[in-house]
């Protein structure tokens, strides 16, 4: 069986999450001798043994057209969304094999997060600059509605064009089917992302860990809410021995290291865009503060290095990976007390953080790349029947 992976970014597992889960997957799949993988990207940073590797930007239908018929492909996916598809059926109504669309967030977040950030944007401006700035901002509210229509279209046309459309989480189905106006949902899937590191770290080797609480996330207010993690570090009472790191970088860095400088914050570092790994593995507690997530992959790279999670309640997914005081603790979605609370209480009480610890490296078996991509499998499977 011949499949492709198509899209027009970086195949590079450190570049984010949908890059990281398509990179392993592609690695997997490939192991498989019966599946011929080809990936196709704008860049591969690490080529695969076994994969056709196709380094193209994809302009046109034309372009996808031409890889599915040169590599003979029997199922295309296309795990950044419904624009590939679209155009392709665009370019040819008789689209030659099962094509599979992918989407790594909630629906409609992306329509939301434009005006949210445009607001914050504009309410950090100066006086003269928001006057002067005061039509493009106004434009940006004016021209949203034509954008949301755009994009619910996108969305019910990819799913029309597709043979299956694959979401991270059941949870999002509902969303999903209200945003798009479907009338079904009979070509939804979920299937989650798997662990991002090759191996989950052993019990006994998550005793060495230190007094670290950590945060690794993207410098966005909008999305990331990292000031409510800042906001949650300094409620912490006891805290002499402990430090909070936090990794990432993005345009908000400079406003969250300002906070942190003017409230005087102690016991904080800001570690910069690093390989995370060896801080999970030497972290004891790591929070997540987010307004919105496809699937966390954090949380399960948390999970597989015994680092016991704290996040707030803000996405459907986080259910599919966390189960409230057996591998991490769930609080109320942007309540700072609850989160200030919780992490004090892991502090306080080392035998209940090291059950937690423990739980977690046990449920990190459930998102093996094995396992997830054993689901894919059998997607693939049902598709070729269909065909047969």
């Amino acid at each position: 069986m011949n499949i492709l992976f198509l899209a027009n970014n970086s195949l590079d597992p450190l570049a984010g999450g949908i890059e990281r889960t398509t990179y392993n997957l592609i690695r997997e799949l490939s192991k498989a001798p019966e599946y011929t993988v080809t990936a196709c990207f704008m860049s591969i940073k690490d080529k695969i043994e076994g994969v056709n590797c196709v380094e193209r930007t994809i302009y046109s239908g034309k372009d996808i057209y031409d890889i599915i018929v040169q590599f003979e492909i029997d199922i295309a996916i296309f795990p950044c969304g419904y624009w590939y598809v679209n155009i392709l059926k665009v370019y040819n109504p008789d689209i030659p094999c099962k094509v599979i669309t992918g989407l790594h967030s909630p629906p409609k977040v992306g329509e939301d997060y434009i005006l949210s950030n445009a607001a914050l944007e504009f309410g950090q401006k100066s006086f003269a600059e928001k006057v002067k700035g005061l039509p493009a901002h106004t434009l940006t509210y004016l021209k949203h509605p034509l954008h949301v229509k755009k994009v619910r279209e996108g969305y019910s046309k990819g799913y029309h064009n597709s043979d299956a459309y694959v979401l991270l989480s059941d949870k999002f189905f509902k969303d999903f089917i209200a945003y798009a106006r479907l009338k079904d949902a009979k070509k939804l899937y979920a299937i989650g992302n798997a662990l991002s590191f090759d191996h989950i770290v052993q019990p006994e080797d998550s005793n060495n860990k230190d007094n670290v609480v950590l945060l690794v996330a993207r410098m966005d207010e909008i999305s990331k809410r990292v000031s409510l993690a800042i906001q949650s570090w300094m409620g912490l009472q006891r805290i002499a021995s402990w430090t909070f790191k936090l990794l990432g970088s993005g345009k908000d860095l400079p406003f969250y290291k300002k906070m942190v400088s003017e409230h005087n914050v102690q016991h904080i570092s800001f570690e910069g865009h690093t390989d995370p790994y060896t801080y999970y593995i030497k972290s004891k507690i790591f929070i997540m503060t987010s307004a919105f997530e496809g699937w966390g992959m954090t949380l399960t790279e948390a999970l597989q290095t015994g680092c016991v999670p704290i996040v707030m309640d803000s996405f459907g997914a986080l259910h599919d990976i966390i189960e409230h005081n057996y591998n991490g603790i769930i609080i109320p979605n942007g309540d700072v007390q609850a989160m200030t609370k919780a992490i004090q209480t892991l502090i306080d009480q080392p035998e209940e953080l090291k059950r937690l610890s423990l739980n977690a490296l046990k449920s990190a078996e459930n998102f093996t790349i094995e396992k997830v991509a054993a689901k894919w499998k059998v997607l693939f499977q049902n598709l070729m029947k269909g065909a047969s």
